[in-house]
């Protein structure tokens, strides 16, 4: 059955792109997409809000097709809202299923489903959209839907470039929530600023803090064709750019006679295409969206403006000290503009155009106004905006009710409309009155007698190939707007607009017959007219309605029934295979398919406890995204939208590919931290260690196994500072799904990290100049603030755990933190240490867990507490003076039990007592008390050994520039190091060391002489180091070099890491890559040999993968060198790696090929290529 899905959906694709061909020529082609429909949070004037958006993207994607191509857009809903996508003017020839009109062509798309879109765009050309079409998501859900033609050629100059100018609102109040209140007569919500581009301006600011503007860069004497989308909910906009001029040339996907202006109107779901060419003086200049209204007494709301740019090629950045000119806008109720605008523009006549209908089989006279109906079940109320009555927008007095559960166009198709709609909409008004008398705006006798109205579904019907015309009346009945009315699956001739009520001897002299404009959408003028023809050739269910997103929401619609023509040719044909019918998730082959391939995977999934490994892959696109934070939107990197990223959770024994895309503008590789990559060292992922960064624009697969190791990892960027948001778990499961504790009730990552608003790019550019004055913010737990932090009142989102009473939870708390060890508390509970970067250890009780920057620690947590809320903490420790101080960096999350009080019975939450964050000590004795598992398939510590090291961790100075003497002491001709053994270590930046190892070139890239003791000995642990002085200023030159060093393999090796007190006390957080080492012993004060070896646990060390040398103290590590390859080795805590306290060891292949680094892999990229 999934083949013959398979089969069947290929065959559809290749008929569908077969009559593609058949329908326009041999080179009409299958534009497909993808839409994501997620939330996701934005920040604008100091307040952030959650919105609904496609792919990331505000507006959405463009979807730029070539007239006669076939269009496929799979939409996957991700919102907790049902939802369709309109593409708004597309003709949608016999397609009326594809034409995305919520609840009238299809019920939404339910939360966590697909629907895929196909449909043909044919004889039309221009600028068309697309949007959300259910309540008012439109507002955010959005994108450009451009129409080229098929030969090319346009009947005016071809623009240099095109660009899409999508004018919006920016809304703060939830969308959903904002068609509540509207369906309720809540009218009193409004935008705060209008948008071109999804950017406020910078007339909007919060703060101080002026919002970002859509720059538009042009080149003197260069054409361009802005095409200008209204998307807006509530109004028409004029737009205007200072010192330019506009042809129009075009409008709803079909050409106009062109037509010269200085100002734009474009009012809700029209499209404008017009020509500006750059031909002012080069500086830059302001464009302007503001938006009109009717002035009193129709109610007033607030003024809608957004400003852009217009930027000129190699004009001066300060515009040459002088104003950017402002272009001068009409009074924003000043709305005659609009109503010239629209009454000036023609069709472009051709002998191919569409001839107008001169024969008229129907005609149509539909007044426009509002009413009101009584609340609730009553049939009586007092009017004139009582509360006892809901105002409601209508057509020829009807108020448009809405399905809710079906879809019309499946009622009509099925034949059961019974109880859904009835087709007797009236085609004129129940009784004519004076339609344009102001005196009806405000509330008064006469406006008393017509205001009463009441809610139906009637719809009306249409022979194939009817003519018909209808006059659209604008009323002034309770306010006086415009209307622009659209008409789904139809372009229609508007034949004319006028203002006052039509006079049908008078008014129809004016008909234009020769040249009118073909439109999807019909501005009906403010206390006016518009007249329009059409031929019903298209049979379907076409929704009819004001595209004024309170006047649909009131009832401002209806919608026109075609019937099928006398052939197929001319008939509805079926619903397409993946429709989805009203209360179905799926159609039956997807059903079967899916169950299909549940079973499949549940099968391999039983295979694979039973002992095969499986290949687990991933996508990772790294990306810009903007967050706010403490009122500041910041720039930042991340994978796949998420802060942390994507989870890689695999079983022992898998293989992993994970395939890297690399959108940002700076090269980025990733690092699987703590994983053995055995034979693999190409995919470790370390930047000009392993590999060249991977460019900004490419892509990089990474490919590994996971062999013995059992526990928790991470994964992040290893280049720069990117690592602070560019970062996530990786777990690794047991293969026979056993486990030396008890099994928890489920497993949950607390990724520890921290928020910079320094770009971190810049920040990396900062600490190789030695400049150390910069902070993070704040603590996170899992990408969270916490509820500490705060700003002007709004306090920061908290990390929240929910726990059932009498559970085990498997807490894997992670350590990504630039700059320190953190404190991990939850109060009233205590946690069972079970293991540390990817390896068992003996269970250990505590209440707190400690745990530097790269280190991975699991502990289990019984929730066994009363149930109720209690705070969570992680607090940043730090050496007290005099260390260099900075400030205390904290995160506060919540454990909350199931069925616990929301208020915690009105009590505070608990608060666990953290030590003071000076205190290094509860560091050290937690990693003291830490043991290995022992068991019997344990790796043995070796006892020989071959070579041993003994390495100072500390931070010195060199002379700035090419000086070879200087100053010392904090003085500004130096720039502060950290070495090992003395040796800052200079990264490549243009090469990797492995690939110069492996092609035998390391001439001027690196020598193989690490010393393996410091150059002289001292009292290293010696306080009096910390703060500058003769002894300091003695031992802190060093210098920078590139020097590394190479065991053969298998030898056996053993490190003793002395921290010192030179300059600086921290603890050093050492991390070998490709190994993990045994920790002996770890010790305050200067190594002993004597003495301290007899601390050495033999029996069961730990096994890690980064290693605690404790602030004024030591640690002691053995490895066997089994995994050929280039193995960096640095110290976690980000400066110091960026000061220079690394190296790499080379290892040497064995005597076999199995013992032995194999070539890269076909995928790998090396340094300089593409």
């Amino acid at each position: 059955m999934g083949k013959l899905s398979m089969v069947t959906s290929l065959l559809c694709a290749i008929t569908i792109a077969v009559l593609a061909v058949a329908t326009v020529d041999s080179e009409a082609a299958v534009v497909e997409h993808t839409f994501v429909v997620h939330e996701m949070n934005a920040t604008h004037l100091c307040n952030t809000t959650k919105i609904y958006v496609v792919n990331g993207q505000l507006p959405g994607p463009t979807v730029d097709v070539t007239e006669g191509d076939t269009v496929v857009v799979h939409v996957i809903n991700k919102l907790p809202h049902g939802l369709t996508i309109h593409w708004h003017g597309v003709r949608q020839m016999r397609s009326c299923w594809a034409d995305g009109a919520g609840f009238v062509t299809e019920c939404p798309i339910p939360p966590g489903s697909e629907h895929t879109y196909r449909f043909n765009v044919t004889g039309q050309v221009g600028t068309l959209w697309w949007h959300a079409h259910v309540t008012c998501l439109r507002a955010t859900i959005n994108g450009a839907f451009i129409i080229r033609p098929r030969d090319g050629k346009y009947p005016f100059p071809t623009p240099a470039k095109d660009v899409p100018i999508i004018i919006g609102e920016w809304w703060e109040l939830d969308l959903i929530e904002l068609d509540r209140r509207m369906m309720d007569g809540n009218f009193d919500d409004n935008p705060l600023s209008a948008t071109i581009n999804g950017k406020l301006g910078d007339l909007s600011n919060c703060s101080r803090t002026v919002e970002e503007s859509f720059v538009l860069d042009v080149k003197r004497g260069e054409s361009y064709l802005l095409r200008v989308i209204n998307t807006a909910l509530f109004s028409e906009y004029y737009f205007k750019v200072a010192g330019h001029t506009f042809t129009v040339v075009g409008a709803d996907g079909n050409y106009l006679t062109p037509f010269k202006t200085d100002m734009v109107t474009v009012a809700p779901g029209e499209s404008i295409d017009v020509l500006m060419v750059a031909d002012a003086p080069p500086a830059h200049y302001h464009m302007i969206a503001l938006a009109n209204q009717p002035p009193e007494p129709d109610p007033q709301i607030p003024v809608f403006t957004s400003r852009g740019l217009v930027r000129y090629a190699g004009a001066a950045a300060n515009n040459n000290g002088l104003p950017v000119p402002m272009p001068v806008m009409p009074n924003q109720h000043n709305t005659m503009p609009s109503y010239y605008f629209h009454a000036n523009l023609t069709g472009l006549a051709h002998p191919e155009r569409h001839r107008v209908p001169m024969h008229v089989d129907e005609r149509l006279f539909v007044t426009l106004g509002l009413g009101s109906i009584c609340r609730g079940q009553n049939t009586t109320c007092k009017r004139r905006r009582s509360p006892e009555t809901i105002v409601v927008a209508t057509m020829n007095n009807v108020s448009f009710a809405h399905p809710k559960t079906t879809a019309l166009l499946e009622r009509y198709y099925d034949g059961t409309s019974k109880g859904v709609y009835t087709e007797d909409f009236p085609v004129r008004p129940p009784r004519p009155f004076n339609y344009t008398n102001r005196d009806l705006i405000p509330p008064g006798p006469l406006e008393e007698v017509l205001e009463p109205t009441f809610k139906a579904t009637k719809l009306k019907r249409f022979k194939y190939n009817t003519s018909v015309e209808i006059i659209f009346q604008s009323t002034t009945l309770m306010q006086s707007d415009s209307n622009p009315m659209h008409l789904h699956g139809y372009d229609v001739f508007l034949l004319a607009q006028g203002l006052g009520n039509f006079n049908a001897k008078r008014d129809v002299r004016k008909f234009n017959y020769h040249n009118p404009q073909l439109r999807n959408t019909v501005q009906v003028p403010r206390g006016g007219w518009a007249a329009i023809r059409f031929v019903t050739d298209n049979p379907g269910m076409w929704y009819l309605h004001c595209h004024f997103e309170f006047h649909i929401i009131m009832g401002m619609a209806t919608a026109f029934i075609v019937e099928d023509g006398p052939t197929p040719e001319t008939s509805l044909p079926p619903p397409p295979p993946e429709f989805k019918r009203c209360g179905t998730n799926a159609d039956q082959t997807t059903m079967v398919t899916s169950l299909l391939c549940a079973a499949v995977v549940a099968v391999l999934a039983v295979a694979a406890v039973g002992g095969e490994a499986a290949v687990v892959e991933h996508t990772f696109v790294v990306h810009e995204m903007n967050v706010t934070h403490l009122c500041n939107t910041t720039k930042i990197y991340v994978v796949n939208g998420q802060l942390p990223g994507p989870t890689v959770d695999v079983t022992e024994g898998d293989a992993v590919v994970v395939h890297v895309v690399n959108k940002i503008p700076h090269g980025v590789t990733i690092h699987w931290h703590g994983v053995r990559q055995m034979r693999s060292c190409w995919a470790d992922g370390a930047g000009f260690i392993t590999e060249c960064p991977i460019p900004p624009g490419s892509e990089r697969t990474y490919r590994f196994n996971v062999t013995d190791q059992v526990g928790t990892l991470w994964w992040h960027a290893h280049v720069t500072c990117l690592r602070s948001t560019i970062n996530g778990a990786f777990i690794i499961r047991p293969r026979d799904r056993k486990y030396p504790f008890p099994k928890p009730a489920k497993d949950v990552p607390i990724i520890i990290g921290e928020w910079w608003e320094l770009d971190l790019v810049k920040l990396d550019g900062r600490m190789m100049d030695g400049n150390f004055d910069d902070n993070p913010l704040s603590a996170t737990i899992n990408g969270k603030l916490g509820d500490l932090s705060n700003c002007s009142g709004t306090v920061e989102e908290s990390f929240v755990l929910e726990v059932k009473h009498g559970e085990s939870y498997l807490l894997r708390v992670i350590n990504t933190a630039f700059f320190s060890e953190y404190y991990f508390k939850v109060a009233a509970h205590t946690f069972t240490v079970v293991g540390a970067d990817g390896n068992y250890l003996t269970p250990f009780k505590t209440d707190m867990v400690t745990i530097a920057p790269g280190e991975t620690i699991d502990v289990l947590m019984v929730a066994d507490a009363p149930p109720a809320h209690y705070h969570m903490i992680a607090l940043a420790n730090q050496p007290p003076e005099p260390d260099p101080q900075i400030p205390e960096y904290i995160s506060r999350g919540l454990v909350r039990y199931t069925g616990a009080s929301a208020y915690n019975n009105g009590l505070s939450a608990p608060m666990p007592i953290m030590p003071d964050q000076h205190n290094t000590m509860p560091s050290y004795y937690f990693h003291a008390n830490l043991t290995g598992l022992a068991h019997p398939k344990r790796r043995r510590v070796p006892m020989h050994v071959d070579e041993r090291i003994f390495i100072t961790l500390g931070l010195g100075t060199i002379c700035r520039g090419r000086n070879t003497t200087c100053k010392r002491q904090d003085s500004p001709e130096t720039i502060e190091v950290a070495t090992m053994n003395n040796v800052s270590f200079a990264h490549p930046n243009t090469t990797a060391l492995l690939e110069r190892y492996y092609d035998g070139t390391p001439e001027g890239v690196y020598t193989e002489d690490f010393p393996v003791r410091p150059p002289r000995p001292y009292n290293y642990t010696n306080p009096a180091l910390i703060a500058p002085g003769p002894l300091e200023e003695v031992l802190e030159p060093t210098f920078k070099a590139t020097k590394l060093k190479r065991f053969k393999y298998n030898t056996s090796v053993e490190i003793i890491f002395q921290s010192t007190t030179l300059l600086m006390s921290d603890s050093n957080p050492m991390h070998l890559h490709g190994y993990d080492v045994f920790l002996l012993a770890q010790g305050l004060g200067n190594f002993d040999a004597k003495r301290d070896v007899r601390k050495f646990n033999y029996h069961n060390p730990q096994l890690r993968s980064t290693v605690l040398v404790p602030r004024g103290g030591w640690a002691a590590v053995r490895f066997v060198t089994d995994n050929p390859g280039m193995w960096y080795l640095h110290c976690h805590f980000e400066f110091h790696i960026i000061m220079g306290m690394a190296t790499a060891f080379i290892v040497e292949d064995g005597p076999t090929p199995e013992t032995s680094l194999p070539p890269p892999p076909p995928e790998f990229k090396k340094c300089g290529a593409s």
